[in-house]
């Protein structure tokens, strides 16, 4: 719980630190020669923005990776129930084959 809130707080202490630089820009104008550091500086802060939402809204990519793995494995389980019922499907339909013989033969015997 404790590693989660402080996730969640640095998450969103990112967020408003973007915010704030974003509204910074309305109001000072960055000089000529450092245009192209601060460009490069805002775009790695923005570019970081996505993980912070998926943490602020309670996703992690290692829920992620846990979700995905165990729908693979889900997946892998209804495969072989699917392969289990279409083989007892198979014996049934032998199961009625031969009890379908047997009793034409006593029919026949007893005619």
């Amino acid at each position: 719980m404790h590693k989660e809130l402080r996730s969640y707080i640095g998450a969103a202490a990112m967020f408003f630190l973007i915010i704030a630089v974003t509204v910074s820009l309305y109001f000072f104008e960055i000089p000529e020669k450092n245009n192209d550091v601060i460009k490069m500086i805002i775009g790695v802060l923005v570019g970081g923005l996505g993980p912070v939402m998926f943490t602020i809204m309670g996703k992690n990519s290692s829920e992620l990776d846990e979700l995905k793995e165990q729908n693979q494995q889900l997946i892998g389980e209804n495969k072989a129930l699917r392969e289990r019922q279409l083989d007892l499907e198979k014996l049934v339909r032998h199961l009625q084959q031969q009890i379908i013989d047997k009793l034409s033969v006593i029919k026949k015997v007893d005619e």
